[in-house]
């Protein structure tokens, strides 16, 4: 089953991508509550990508597909939403700018294992950084107006864990690209 695409876990990753839009166009409406409507569709996204991380090991269909485009759908819904509301509280960017840069860091990573045939998969650090910055986006969504010094700790809060999780990546990066050499001698 590894090499089928077309399973439940990868429609629910599919279809998170697809929410993204959904509430950045909730995020920059201009009707009552439309903030919540966005913290709402934000944990559609979330319930999903526990259900397919669910399904798939529950089920053993995990595919290089999931382990690559699962963490890709969290990632662009949170630059996105990390995007749109340091548009609103410019005071965040810099939290923003970090962010993105540890994306690409990790996205080039993985590329060049992935063409070394080795696909590096999330790992628990990378899913408690996640899940603090869902809890921060959902925090500043939900209650709009907070103070920037309560914006700055949320978002502070979010760079530190994901700081743990870029060095923690970085450390399976050199493992398994030492035992991927080790291998081909």
């Amino acid at each position: 089953m590894k090499n089928k695409i077309l399973n439940i876990p990868n429609v629910l990753t599919i279809i998170r991508f697809f929410l993204v839009p959904v509430a950045v166009i909730f995020i920059f409406a201009d009707f009552p509550y439309s903030n919540l409507w966005a913290a709402g569709v934000v944990v559609v996204a979330y319930i999903t990508d526990v259900l397919d991380g669910y399904i798939a090991r529950h089920k053993h269909i995990v595919t290089d597909f999931g382990k690559l485009m699962d963490p890709a759908a969290d990632k662009c819904m949170q630059i996105s939403l990390f995007i749109c509301l340091s548009i609103k509280m410019p005071v965040i960017i810099p939290a923003l700018v970090f962010l993105v840069l540890k994306d690409l860091t990790l996205a080039v990573g993985a590329g060049y294992l992935y063409k070394k045939e080795v696909v590096l998969s999330a790992n628990w650090y990378g899913k408690v950084a996640s899940f603090v910055t869902l809890f921060v986006l959902l925090a500043i969504l939900v209650f709009q107006g907070l103070p920037d010094m309560w914006v700055i700790a949320l978002v502070s809060l979010t760079v530190v864990f994901n700081l743990i999780a870029i060095i923690s990546y970085g450390m399976m990066f050199y493992h398994m690209l030492k035992e991927k050499q080790e291998k081909e001698r």
